[in-house]
């Protein structure tokens, strides 16, 4: 069997940020809720984005994404920062971790801007943190996302996604067949690059004479 001119829709790269600071507990229980809710990298988390961005930096990314929050923007910034053109970081909110505090909406732009210049920021704000506690709402933004992603690439583009280890199972998980239940869990490691996914439209296969008389006299086994 051979396959004929298979069409690749796109290629998606899902990578989780790097280590921060709240990963190793150096965020204290009484802090601002902005470094709760959002730290900024570790001195490990940064190394870890720059090795990241070397290791990619052959890689000619269509599109990065990145949500609003501090760490994945500096894991983005990192992954951006080593190649040899500058490149825009589109903000997603739907990338945004779960379990976000309601009460926090989302770092000024300034800051964000300090970390990659070139951001493209959605009209809106940039976290919508309503809900992301409820299982069903993750999935919907898990599938809303990649409703997204696939009706705006279908041209082989090679699209970088980073976010963070709750979401990016949701999006796993969506993309695999579950779209209502978690059956096992992922471990995702800080700025792994857990896929990437190649996802093909559509492909022609042509039977062979051989295989065809294979699959028959298979068949006719099976039916003694």
């Amino acid at each position: 069997m051979e396959s004929e001119n298979p069409i690749v829709l796109r290629e998606l790269y899902l990578i989780r940020h790097g280590q921060s600071l709240g990963n190793v507990g150096a965020v204290a229980p009484d802090a601002p809720l902005t470094d709760r809710e959002d730290p900024a990298l570790s001195p490990l988390g940064e190394q870890q984005a720059e090795r990241l961005g070397r290791f990619y930096a052959g890689t000619a990314f269509d599109a990065v994404y990145s949500s609003g929050l501090l760490r994945a923007v500096m894991t983005a910034a990192s992954l951006l920062r080593a190649k040899e053109t500058p490149q825009k970081l589109l903000i997603e909110p739907l990338l945004t971790e779960i379990g976000m505090d309601p009460d926090y909406s989302c770092r000024a732009p300034g800051s964000l801007l300090q970390a990659w210049p070139l951001l493209e920021l959605p009209p809106h704000p940039l976290i919508c943190s309503n809900a992301f506690h409820d299982e069903q709402a993750a999935f919907a933004r898990a599938k809303a996302l990649f409703e997204k992603l696939f009706a705006q690439y279908r041209n082989g583009e090679r699209v970088a996604l980073v976010s963070h280890a709750g979401f990016l199972t949701f999006l796993i998980f969506e993309l695999i067949g579950y779209h209502d239940h978690q059956p096992f869990d992922f471990r995702l490691t800080n700025t792994g690059v857990t896929l990437p996914v190649v996802m093909y439209g559509c492909e022609n296969w042509t039977m062979k004479k051989a295989e065809r008389q294979r699959i028959d006299a298979f068949e006719l086994w099976c039916w003694r």
